[in-house]
């Protein structure tokens, strides 16, 4: 059975038949509002992670993720800053991705900006050599209404999409998170309700 990569969310590994399948490139797509970073810190804490940061500063990542991990301590995190106009191609070859880690791009907005064939080529590159080295690839891709037309390959190309909401009808707002689409699975008709870790300040002071 292939490796799983558990996430520390309960629902969903159970979900997951226990986490992510090496290999699986996935799209996390949720509002600037709904603190989705959470989740992405929450998973640097799991295992060896390469985490690309377009825009959060690369050592208010750092502190975040430690700060999550207690005294447990980081094993393994490699924080790689991108900004909106810099080269795709540069990132992609100087991309480590390690035997057995996650790899996050948070977010990938600004990757969808460059040159269409030059994201397509990076998604490709990208998710071959998450297969070559067993390894989980994460796109935080941000919602809202100014969105690059690559978006659809974005989602075209993850094995898996989840959606972050919050509800606040109820007198405590829920945190859902549904699985839009899985490879090899069909996905399940209800949202499931999550409570991530602790609650963070989320510097977002680059442009994407």
């Amino acid at each position: 059975m292939p490796e799983r990569f558990d996430t520390g969310t309960g629902p969903l590994d159970r979900e997951l038949d226990g986490g992510f399948t090496a290999g699986t490139l996935a799209a996390y797509v949720a509002s600037p509002a709904e603190q989705a970073e959470t989740l992405l810190f929450q998973l640097a804490t799991r295992r060896p992670t390469t985490y690309v940061t377009t825009v959060t500063p690369p050592e208010k990542v750092e502190s975040t993720v430690e700060s999550m991990a207690g005294m447990g301590g980081v094993d393994g995190l490699e924080v790689v800053s991108f900004r909106r106009g810099d080269s795709v191609e540069s990132l992609l070859d100087s991309l480590s991705v390690r035997e057995e880690t996650f790899v996050i791009v948070d977010a990938v907005n600004a990757l969808e900006h460059a040159d269409p064939p030059t994201y397509h080529d990076f998604l490709t590159q990208f998710a071959q050599r998450l297969q070559a080295t067993d390894s989980v690839g994460i796109l935080h891709a941000v919602a809202g209404n100014d969105l690059p037309t690559t978006r659809d390959w974005t989602l075209r190309a993850a094995d898996l999409i989840l959606r972050l909401t919050v509800d606040y009808t109820s007198i405590e707002p829920e945190t859902l998170l549904r699985i839009q689409k899985t490879r090899g699975k069909r996905p399940p008709d209800e949202a499931l309700k999550i409570k991530l870790g602790q609650a963070v300040e989320i510097d977002t002071s680059w442009d994407m």
